[in-house]
Order: structure tokens, then sequence, then C-alpha cells
């Protein structure tokens, strides 16, 4: 029996140190929040994932040859080819400029704090009440990270759940009430890469995540067929060439991770038959 239950811990060590890398360096030094994200220095396509202990992490890649953005703590469409650097130069925090408020991005927008739920709160808002009576959310609705129809309330320290008719609306948590869909676009997926969707929970903007190796996020899920909304994006190689755009007087030209959007001269658009911008009829 003894020798059975050594077993078991062995193995499961074994397991744990596989997933994690034990170091001495400033990575992951517990300054942060446990499984937040850091950039490996020495290439820019990978990442770190810390885990609960200071100076414990787990390497993860970003995919289709992709790089790390630590603004954003995403995988992202690359600017440079080098091996350390991604990005030449990544752009300002969309809510940079408009102090007090934090990015929702399953609907792209720049949200008050304190109406969708927070990082530290995982995906439902703590209703606790402080020593004056009162919750951080100051009897606000709360946007649910998960749904973009669900909400919460919290009332007397409970937290009371609700949803708008998810068939025609989302919830605006800046107008605090249900939005029509039209006037409110909201999704999980990620709009730049089509094998990835967003975990959303508010104070970070949303975490990123890939589907499985050879699968494609599409309509709430991870499917095997390639959507037409892919441009680069292939599980079995890096792409590089000329692709289709949803406009069709642009294209794009894809090459060593890197994407670029392309426009036509006026009075032209693109063919893929042709590989070229062709005059239109």
């Amino acid at each position: 029996m003894a020798k059975g239950i050594l077993i078991y811990f062995v193995v499961n060590i074994l397991a744990l140190t596989a997933r994690y890398i034990f170091v001495e360096a400033d990575t992951c030094d517990g300054s942060g929040q446990p499984f937040d994200r850091e950039a490996n220095s020495a290439n820019c396509t990978e990442f770190f994932v810390c885990g609960t202990t200071p100076n414990v992490y787990s390497t993860e890649e970003c995919h289709h040859g992709t790089g790390f953005n630590l603004e954003t703590k995403t995988c992202s469409w690359r600017t440079s080819t080098g091996a350390t650097t991604c990005f030449v130069q990544n752009g300002p925090d969309k809510c940079e400029n408009k102090p007090g408020t934090i990015l929702d991005k399953m609907r792209d927008q720049c949200v008050p704090e304190f109406t969708i739920v927070e990082l530290t709160d995982g995906a439902r808002p703590d209703c606790t009440l402080d020593q004056t009576n009162k919750n951080k959310y100051g009897g606000k609705f709360v946007a649910d990270p998960t749904n973009c129809a669900g909400y919460y309330l919290c009332q007397d320290g409970e937290r009371y759940k609700g949803s708008c008719d998810a068939k025609i609306y989302n919830f605006d948590p800046v107008q605090q009430r249900c939005t029509y869909k039209e006037n409110l676009p909201c999704s999980v997926e990620d709009p730049d890469i089509c094998t990835a969707y967003y975990l959303c929970n508010g104070g970070t903007a949303g975490e990123q995540h890939f589907c499985k190796a050879g699968l494609y996020f599409d309509d709430g899920k991870c499917v095997s067929q390639r959507p037409s909304r892919c441009t680069c994006e292939d599980w079995s190689k890096i792409l590089s060439g000329k692709f289709p755009h949803a406009e069709k007087n642009k294209y794009w030209e894809c090459k060593d991770g890197m994407r670029q959007e392309k426009t036509c001269m006026p009075g032209t658009i693109w063919s893929q038959d042709d590989e070229s911008c062709v005059a239109t009829s």
C-alpha cells in the first residue's frame, strides 16, 4: 500500500515538472498575478505563463509565426521578423487616454471600472460587503465576461444573475441596459486570428487561447473546417503569399508571421485566381 502511494506521488511530481519549469531568475518573480503572461526576451514568438509559486512558469508558443505582444499579452501578427523583436512599435492602449476605464474585449469598447467582472474576481463578481456595508460595484449592473447578453447585480451581499434576450440584445455595461445586437456587436472570437478565441474576464481585456492544433474557432466553438474569415492562419504551415480580403479592393500579404493589408489602385479589385489587382468591368 505504502509503495503504491509513493509511486502515485512520484508520477504526479514528474507530471508537474513536465509542465512547469523551476528557475532562479526574474521571470515570474511573484510580483504579478498567478497565471500572468510574461514575454520571453530571447524569443519573441514565445511567452511564459506564471504558476502560483514565484519563479515557476511554463513556456507557450505563439502559432502561425505570430509574436507575443506584451502590451496586450496576446499573440498578434508581427511587424518585424527579428528573433527577439516581433514588433517595431506597439500601438497605445485603446483606453489609455480614458482614466477610470478598462477595455471590454467582447464588446470592443472602453467601459467604466466595476461595470464588468474583473480578473481578480474570476468569472463572477465578488459581492462581499466591506466595513461600510457596501460592495465595490456600487449598485451597478456588472457585465458577464463569458456571455454577451448576461449581467449580474450585487445587492445586500448577494449576487443575482440576469440576462437580456440573447436572440435580440447584448448587455451594454456603459449604458447599463440591454442594447440591440446591431448597435453593440459582441463576440468571443479573436477578430485577427481565426484559430484563437478569448476567455473574457474584464480586468485584462480577456485572455487569448488557441484551439488545439488542426482546429479553428467558428460560431463559438473549435471546429475542423477552416472558416472563410481565415487569412494567414494554417495549422500545417506558416503561409506565405497573397490572400483574399473581406473588401474586394484589398488583399492580405502573408510572410514570416507578418500580415499586411494591401489596397489595389482605384478602379481595380483583387483577383485570387490571377493573384493580381484587375480592372473592374
